[in-house]
């Protein structure tokens, strides 16, 4: 390991940074099975796709699910190919790191320097600017429109020349991971693809990885990429069958193995194919938390938690994390591959806190309900696309007047579209952060698979408020501080409601519908919870 872990795995056990101990943390068997039951739980028990996860130089999880193709070979996470989208982006910022190290180009050479005749108006454009999202180029309009005549470095600058740039302040932008691409042609005077191959894949030593354009990676197998055409029919071809031309290139295009993907994300931590200034400028994020080519999280502290990077491209949806600090130092790899129809969220969102458990604020922890379909019936709000999470230290009433100013965390049921407060139920913040996620999981699955016929609930989680006979307090807001009921009850449908009460039970508040395991466990939390 480098001196720049070295320091920063020290530093950190040193001053207990805010990490969460392994003390107080399952065991890696546990892990393992905690993430198999996430996974399990996921689309109702149709997760296709690749799971890998180390602790340490330990592997405690790889399992395949589903199949590769129509020929039915199962899916193995040591063989099976996935196109990861964006996550290229971390080999395409390695590579001009390289080229860096060797002193080809350095993070403030300008796009006139590499291309001094046709540049245009990315002339003035930095290396550092492209890397981070800064270069103007994620505010462009029209960028590429016809990409089928971008068929060399050269003509992809000359294209993007012509673009007007918008501010250089942080916008996520392929666009300038293909301009990247044309300069690392250029600088290294060969193919972006032989180029790459060159200074990340052997130099870090990796197998199982390729292009989209290659048609075949040595010992390993293409999975179907299976999407969806402009008329909603379902479709099926070969992971290499995909546009491959300078439209593409820099900003995503590789192909891997799930294995691969963890080696890649450790590679980025230690290995002596990079040297340590350039894996910290690599790693250190700016104002919007994004390194070169990877999203980087750190602690209050300063300390790297988490650099990680999704990708989501024709047929595949994929998620790469690495933990360097966790398990005392061991550090934890994640890697998902799936089909693009899956939603990864729910997932990557309750490995992540398994992982690293939320660390308890005196803050407000809030749920907003988003997407909400209004039936006919006063006072009916359903979920249809899951819920978000917000934290405040204090919250403006519904007449933008009054504020609450309290240390205890608060869980908040609000309709969006009229900022009114339905419920407001006080607890930890990391009980709150859960439960958030657990809704928001139930409510994706529910969505999907729809029970209940022509009922309501047939859309997602439902909140019923009943606003008789229960007097709204200072906060414009049903506020329960102590004793609120918490039952379930089965519907009319003889499905299973939560619902929550006054203490008297005279008056109804809220109900959340869903699956009988679900509702039972969702009860445990909120009387858990409660104070």
């Amino acid at each position: 390991m480098y001196q720049f872990f070295k320091c920063v795995f020290i530093l950190a056990i040193l001053t207990n940074a805010s990490l969460g101990s392994h003390e107080d943390k399952a065991s890696q068997a546990q892990l393992a099975s905690e993430i198999e039951a996430i996974i399990n739980r996921a689309q109702l028990g149709r997760f296709w796709g690749a799971v890998e996860v180390r602790v340490g130089d330990q592997t405690i999880l790889s399992r395949g699910y589903g199949f590769e193709n129509h020929n039915l070979t199962q899916i193995d996470p040591q063989t099976s190919l996935f196109d990861v989208g964006s996550i290229s982006k971390s080999i395409t910022a390695a590579a001009v790191l390289q080229l860096i190290e060797d002193e080809k180009l350095s993070l403030s050479t300008t796009i006139s320097e590499v291309f001094t005749e046709n540049a245009g108006n990315l002339s003035e454009i930095t290396i550092e600017q492209l890397l981070r999202h800064q270069s103007g180029l994620g505010h462009a309009q029209g960028m590429f429109l016809n990409r089928e005549s971008l068929h060399s470095a050269d003509s992809l600058i000359a294209a993007a020349g012509t673009i007007k740039l918008g501010p250089k302040e942080f916008a996520y932008s392929n666009p300038g991971y293909h301009v990247l691409a044309a300069v690392i042609e250029r600088v290294a005077d060969d193919s972006f693809e032989n180029t790459t191959r060159s200074l990340v894949f052997n130099n870090a030593k990796l197998t199982g990885i390729g292009f989209v354009g290659d048609g075949q990676v040595k010992d390993a197998r293409p999975t179907a990429r299976i999407s969806s055409n402009r008329y909603g029919q379902i479709t099926q071809g070969s992971l290499f069958q995909y546009p491959w031309n300078w439209g593409q290139r820099g900003a995503t295009g590789v192909v891997m193995t799930a294995h691969a993907a963890a080696d890649w994300f450790e590679a980025i931590e230690s290995g002596n194919w990079l040297s340590d200034e350039s894996r910290k400028t690599m790693l250190t994020p700016n104002s919007a938390g994004y390194g070169l080519g990877l999203y980087v999280d750190t602690n209050e502290d300063g300390f790297i938690t988490r650099y990680w990077h999704g990708g989501s491209t024709g047929g595949y949806i994929c998620h790469a994390a690495r933990y360097p600090l966790a398990y005392d130092g061991q550090g934890v790899t994640v890697i998902l591959m799936t089909q693009s129809s899956i939603s990864l969220q729910p997932i990557t969102k309750q490995i992540h806190r398994l992982i690293q458990p939320p660390v308890s604020k005196p803050t407000f922890a809030g749920i907003y309900l988003n997407n909400l379909d209004k039936y006919e019936k006063d006072g009916i709000y359903t979920i249809d696309q899951g819920l978000k999470w917000t934290g405040k230290t204090q919250y403006i009433g519904s007449n933008g007047t009054k504020q609450i100013i309290d240390e205890r965390p608060t869980l908040i049921l609000q309709h969006q579209e009229s900022k009114m407060w339905t419920l407001i139920i006080r607890m930890d913040e990391a009980i709150a952060q859960s439960l958030i996620e657990d809704l928001s999981l139930i409510s994706t699955e529910i969505a999907n698979n729809p029970e209940g016929g022509s009922t309501p609930w047939s859309k997602g989680v439902t909140l019923i408020a009943d606003v008789q006979g229960l007097a709204r307090n200072e906060y414009d807001s049903y506020l329960l501080d102590d004793g609120a009921l918490i039952s379930v009850r089965a519907s009319a449908d003889h499905h299973e409601i939560l619902v929550i009460t006054t203490p008297d039970s005279k008056h109804e508040i809220a109900r959340i519908r869903m699956g009988g395991a679900e509702v039972r466990q969702l009860q445990a939390q909120l009387k858990s919870a409660m104070r």
